[in-house]
């Protein structure tokens, strides 16, 4: 078995208010080891479905670098480049519907990008810069821009119509919390509560990396920490620590902390293959997550009915296509994008290898290092 099912039973959480909340819940810690290198695993049953998207190298150029996507009412791609600060609404035939890209000039757009949020309620796009709050509708068009709250925060979560749940971990060089108010609940602007001033299974072990630190499947809303591998369910007004995942060969924290800044921890854990949780979806039948170790990404899926790993692998296999895990997560569905040589070279696996050989992994790290990041891409989106 691919990893140790350990419950810890009746957890103790101190409250925001420095009084004791006692409650008794079972609390997984997941233990993953290194998944599989060669096999092609047959994800057909497990994803809804996966929908390709082809881009032009014309319009792959113009939508940039993607860190982070959703898609708005109408099923349309939003895709979201924070280094140029630009955002595109793509169609599902890969046309650009509209962009938005910063204007230090002009008061209805931003001037950098922090986050971008795509609200359900009333179906607006919500984008987060340094100093300000820029709402506008799915068409791209300007709404309101406001300040941002008076309290310091890393990201957002809408969790009903006016209702939105802030994370405010701080992320100062420690192993140790730095803030006592990590989650802030506000209604209708106005504040409505805070939560966990002490973690419970707040272990010595690290996952920093990409993942989110909301996610959000199925209307189960979890919460992640930085710099911590503990898990949250938040169903408003409780908070409650859940579950952990400690992947084999992961470190203490202080070994980590010591280096100076975000940056350099990422790359000592890349240098050190350690494994970084990378995206993240839960709900209560599953659990789904893509890691990092080294260079490379693995797609993990756990059964929390059976506790059973069902999934630990490099290569998936839907229907006749095979590709890598997907690189992000927002609400239901994976994103992996792939560059043309990639899709070339993977529809050269058979559709009914059940792994890959030693000489076409050979002749895919050549490809990998000559590439030069120009050329038409494809989308895959894949439904869970």
């Amino acid at each position: 078995m691919f990893f140790t099912l350990l419950v810890a039973l009746a957890a103790s959480c101190e409250s925001g208010g420095g009084g004791t909340q006692k409650y008794s819940f079972d609390f997984k810690d997941y233990k993953v080891t290194k998944g599989n290198d060669k096999v092609v695993f047959n994800a057909s049953e497990l994803f809804r479905n996966i929908v390709t998207i082809n881009l032009t190298r014309e319009t792959a150029e113009k939508v940039g670098n993607v860190s982070s996507f959703m898609l708005d009412a109408s099923q349309n791609v939003i895709l979201v480049d924070k280094i140029f600060s630009i955002i595109s609404s793509v169609s599902m035939e890969g046309d650009i519907i509209w962009q938005l890209t910063a204007d230090p000039t002009d008061f209805r757009v931003f001037n950098d990008v922090r986050a971008v949020y795509y609200n359900y309620f009333d179906n607006t796009l919500i984008v987060q810069s340094i100093e300000k709050i820029y709402t506008y509708n799915q068409e791209g068009k300007f709404v309101d821009v406001e300040p941002k709250p008076v309290f310091n925060f890393n990201r957002m979560a809408f969790v009903a119509p006016d209702e939105v749940v802030y994370s405010c971990q701080g992320r100062l060089n420690t192993h140790v919390l730095d803030r006592s108010k990590q989650l802030i609940w506000t209604v209708k602007g106005q504040v409505e509560n805070s939560f966990i001033t002490s973690l419970p299974y707040a272990p010595e072990h690290l996952l920093i990396g990409g993942v989110q630190e909301f996610s959000l499947l199925n209307e189960s809303l979890y919460y992640h920490a930085p710099f911590r591998d503990t898990i949250y369910s938040v169903n408003l007004p409780e908070v409650r620590p859940e579950f952990s995942i400690k992947f084999e060969g992961t470190i203490r924290s202080e070994e980590v902390m010591k280096k100076e800044s975000i940056r350099n921890k990422l790359k000592y854990m890349r240098e050190e293959s350690v494994p970084q949780l990378m995206s993240l979806a839960a709900d209560s039948l599953r659990l789904a997550f893509r890691y990092k170790v080294g260079h490379k990404d693995y797609f993990g899926l756990i059964d929390r009915k059976s506790n059973e790993m069902v999934v630990n692998h490099r290569y998936l296999k839907y229907n006749q296509l095979t590709i890598e895990p997907p690189q992000m997560y927002h609400d239901g569905h994976f994103l992996r994008i792939v560059p043309d040589y990639q899709v070339k070279h993977f529809a050269k696996i058979d559709p009914d290898a059940t792994e890959v050989s030693k000489e076409w992994l050979e002749e895919l790290k050549g490809l990998d290092e000559a590439y030069n990041d120009v050329g038409p891409k494809t989308l895959y989106l894949i439904k869970l």
